[in-house]
């Protein structure tokens, strides 16, 4: 894995940034504002999210008529996979963003075990990068759903109908594509998760049925019930006494 340098930040927006170069790869990631990156000449436009890839021993200069700011973070080697300059947009729960911002504060602290830290987070980086870089049909917004609805499995206050209104696509057509795209309604899918998480706490055990519920986003242990045996065609309290069998068996 490319080894980890340093990182920054441009706190307070600046309008533009005057032609340089580095010895080293540059990734930098726009937190606000919009504008263009000039690298060796070609102009790359910027905004929230996006993620550009500067090479070494290349000038290159921003500017923003409003304003920008950005992370900036530097590393021995980058594998551009063919392109010399690498373009990605972050995700729409900002998981490059939430890194980075957990990567510059361990490289600053310094506290003990930082190096590796701070190499970890940065192969966290990469790994998002290397994802993105995959070929993928599935409509960004069907991915901003699913993003949201990771996000907020847990809150009991959580609607779908909520989510969907506040996504740029007419909801009923939101939904058409989400089933279409996911092969099942986005109230499924939500469904399907929340299970999921009940089974891994059932699995640990230490919980009853309506802790779990509670832990889950659905609070009411009868409706949690009802939603568990329709996604797995069991009670969650049979699936807490056959994990706890197995895990019997295995301790003998």
């Amino acid at each position: 894995m490319p080894r980890f340098l340093s990182i920054g930040r441009i706190e307070r927006p600046i309008r533009s940034f005057p032609s340089h170069q580095h010895k080293t790869w540059e990734l930098v990631l726009y937190t606000h504002g919009k504008g263009t990156a000039t690298i060796g000449g070609e102009k790359y436009p910027f905004r929230r999210g996006t993620i550009i890839c500067m090479p070494p021993d290349i000038p290159h200069s921003e500017d923003a008529p409003g304003g920008y700011r950005n992370f900036y973070i530097h590393t021995e080697a980058f594998d551009g996979a063919g392109k010399q300059v690498p373009v990605f947009q972050d995700s729409a729960d900002r998981r490059w963003y939430r890194t980075a911002v957990l990567l510059r504060q361990e490289f600053h602290a310094r506290e003990p075990g930082w190096e590796e830290a701070t190499q970890d987070l940065f192969g966290l980086l990469l790994y998002h990068l290397e994802r993105w870089r995959r070929p993928t049909n599935e409509h960004p917004i069907v991915a901003q759903l699913k993003a949201v609805l990771v996000e907020r499995m847990h809150d009991s206050e959580f609607r779908v109908g909520t989510a969907l209104r506040g996504l740029p696509m007419a909801p009923d057509h939101l939904r058409r594509v989400f089933t279409q795209a996911a092969g099942r309604t986005p109230g499924r899918y939500l469904a399907e998760l929340r299970v999921a998480e009940a089974r891994r706490l059932l699995n640990i055990g230490g919980f009853s049925v309506k802790e779990v519920a509670v832990r889950v986003g659905l609070p009411d242990p009868y409706y949690f019930s009802r939603v568990f045996h329709k996604v797995t065609g069991v009670r969650p309290s049979a699936f807490g006494k056959q994990g706890r069998g197995a895990r019997g068996k295995g301790r003998g």
